[in-house]
């Protein structure tokens, strides 16, 4: 691990001029009572010809722990065809177990009473007519965004983060006041705090080095945090300032669980502190080399149902631990355990010499030959792979034949109930779970201390990557 950084200035709040994101905007937010009036509501077919729009008054509900409810009354419509009649139709057209159309979806843009522009690029809508005025309601599927551009240039990128929640974070004690951390991370000074619920609870700003923002920052905050904590974390509220721009986005609130699993790192230990933070800036710089911007990075996908299952069921977390071990090994080390040039040429030789061999029971001969084509490929199993992990010194014969019995456990079903045979897979989840973690750190070039839940009493260890030539992908 490098020596530790002398720590950075805490980043000022965003201003709030011309921003949303207000003390009362949070409160209101936090409470489940957040209201936007729209004094003009627009909502257009996201069809690319002759699309459907309708225009009008309304009203945004931000419900906590549930749904955007849009609500608009109908003043105009540019279709011949009344909305009402049209959307029942449509939906009559779609049957049960149909995906929707794409084109029965709508864009949302308004402008509410405090002059901020929003939109939303996906809404669920539905008609209602009583008699006295069109209303259509609908349901937001996708991010409400705010963006304001032509103000003064930032040289420094800056973005505030507002989860509504308490998180699992190793944060400096003052008192009986949790303190703001601040410690630095993929070019990025930073600072963590748990606020009060109405402030935003847990908050992250950071501020860039650079003058622009990483695409989707936000989203591979996310993925670091959901590892660091080994819970569902996810993000409410954004703002990013960057270049002459301001961009806002809000999302319902979601509650967050606490995986079966521990964190990696243990939080409350002070001395661990700087690994914590340093594995998150460890798996933040390697997350944001993600291919694509609005999905989340390959290696946190194989990881996403460890973190995000809120079943306390031993089997089913052993099925899900020991999937997400063969899914890291497919995705970051994809280039390892191949097969040799001298090993395939002696499979083809020996399958060659079989398939000579008349066999004179066709279900032998079928598994032989299966097997024999089954090695054709030159990607490696994740047995070879484990393996090489092993000779490179990343795993242990030990933890590579836990990962075989807690998936011959948990994949194969023995018919029978056995509480006695459940229990101990308690250990050998968590064995399994060590494993995982040893992947993950030498993925992302992780060195420092870790809980060890292979051991009794999961004492903290420590890792260290191997640079032995060994391949790391993502």
């Amino acid at each position: 691990m490098t020596a530790a950084r002398p720590p950075e200035p805490a980043p000022e709040p965003l201003s709030e001029h011309l921003t949303p994101l207000i003390p009362a905007f949070l409160k209101d937010y936090s409470q489940g009572k957040l209201v936007l009036d729209f004094t003009t509501l627009r909502l257009q077919q996201r069809r690319a010809t002759n699309p459907t729009t309708y225009l009008g008054k309304g009203l945004l509900e931000v419900v906590t722990d549930g749904e955007f409810k849009l609500r608009l009354y109908v003043e105009s419509s540019e279709h011949h065809e009344h909305p009402f009649v049209k959307l029942a139709r449509e939906f009559n057209e779609t049957k049960p177990g149909d995906l929707i159309p794409d084109e029965r979806y709508f864009v949302m843009s308004g402008r509410d009473i405090n002059g901020f522009e929003w939109r939303c690029a996906k809404v669920q809508a539905d008609a209602h007519d009583a008699g006295h005025g069109i209303v259509i309601t609908g349901v937001l599927q996708d991010a409400l965004k705010h963006e304001m551009v032509g103000l003064p240039y930032m040289a420094s990128a800056r973005a505030a983060m507002y989860f509504f929640s308490e998180l699992r974070v190793a944060l400096g004690l003052l008192g009986a006041q949790q303190a703001t951390t601040t410690f630095s991370a993929a070019g990025f000074d930073c600072s963590a705090k748990q606020a009060a619920p109405e402030d935003g609870g847990f908050v992250m700003l950071l501020r860039s080095q650079e003058a622009e923002m990483p695409t989707a920052i936000e989203t591979r905050i996310e993925e670091a945090l959901r590892y660091v904590t080994a819970s569902s974390v996810n993000w409410c509220m954004v703002e990013k300032r960057f270049g002459t721009i301001r961009e806002v986005m809000v999302v319902p609130r979601r509650p967050v669980h606490k995986s079966f699993f521990n964190e990696p790192v243990d939080y409350r230990h002070p001395n661990m502190k700087p690994h914590y933070w340093h594995l998150f800036a460890r798996y933040l710089e390697h997350v944001l080399a993600a291919d694509e911007p609005d999905a989340y990075h390959p290696l946190s996908s194989q990881l996403f149902h460890v973190f995000s299952g809120e079943t306390r069921q031993l089997d089913l977390n052993g099925l899900v631990v020991g999937v997400a071990v063969e899914g890291v090994l497919n995705v970051s080390f994809s280039d390892i355990g191949k097969p040799t040039s001298e090993f395939l040429a002696a499979r083809e030789a020996l399958a060659q010499r079989v398939a000579k061999v008349k066999c004179k029971v066709p279900e032998l001969d079928r598994r032989v030959k299966g097997a024999l084509d089954a090695m054709k490929s030159s990607a490696a199993s994740a047995t070879d792979k484990l393996k090489a992990l092993e000779t490179a010194g990343v795993v242990t014969r030990l933890s590579i034949k836990q990962w075989k019995d807690l998936r011959n456990k948990t994949a194969h079903a023995k018919g029978t109930y056995d509480p006695t045979a459940l229990a101990k897979l308690y250990p050998l989840c968590n064995a399994v779970y060590t494993l995982l973690n040893r992947l993950v750190f030498q993925a992302i070039g992780y060195e420092g201390e870790f809980q060890d839940f292979s051991q009794r009493g999961w004492p903290n260890a420590s890792f260290k990557p191997v640079s032995d030539g060994t391949e790391v992908g993502d």
